[in-house]
């Protein structure tokens, strides 16, 4: 699995799937790389949003990683197995597989909190986010539209 997030100034990427390269890309010139971090679980998929790095780590969870270095800072073991994850506004959006969208509170990012939950989706593998919307997509090719406008009670808008 091949994962990559740009975040201002910082580029994160995934190698194999285990081990996080953070690359400084602020001086097209003078790309570096800032990190290597070995993870201790499977990655699948990750984003960041500037202070930090939210990895999709399959059975482990989500795990929330220093930007800065890669380490571990916080985790939250999902129901299912995390697959995808987006972030907005101090929020993680889950894809956990036959479980459904997870909603986690990231604001303290070493501690994780559920927020709300939506299952019985099918087999939600991907999942992206913008505003008071939510799209997840299955192994199939099949899309449904999520309601998030209450955080707490996502609801299906659209399949």
């Amino acid at each position: 699995m091949t994962a990559l997030s740009w975040s201002g100034a910082r580029a994160y990427h995934l190698l194999g799937n285990d081990t996080l390269q953070i690359v400084e890309v602020s001086d097209a010139a003078k790309l570096r790389t800032l990190a290597k971090q070995h993870l201790d679980s499977a990655a699948l998929a990750l984003t960041g949003d500037g202070g930090h790095i939210f990895v999709a780590g399959g059975e482990q969870g989500l795990l929330v990683l220093n930007a800065n270095d890669g380490r571990v800072i916080g985790r939250y073991r999902t129901t299912g197995p995390a697959l995808d994850v987006a972030v907005q506004q101090g929020l993680a959006f889950v894809a956990q597989g036959d479980k459904g969208l997870l909603v986690l509170d990231v604001t303290d990012s070493t501690a994780p909190a559920w927020i709300g939950s939506l299952g019985k989706l099918g087999d939600a593998r991907r999942v992206r986010v913008q505003d008071d919307r939510a799209l997840l997509f299955n192994q199939q090719g099949q899309v449904a539209m999520i309601d998030i406008s209450r955080p707490d009670m996502p609801a299906i808008w659209a399949v």
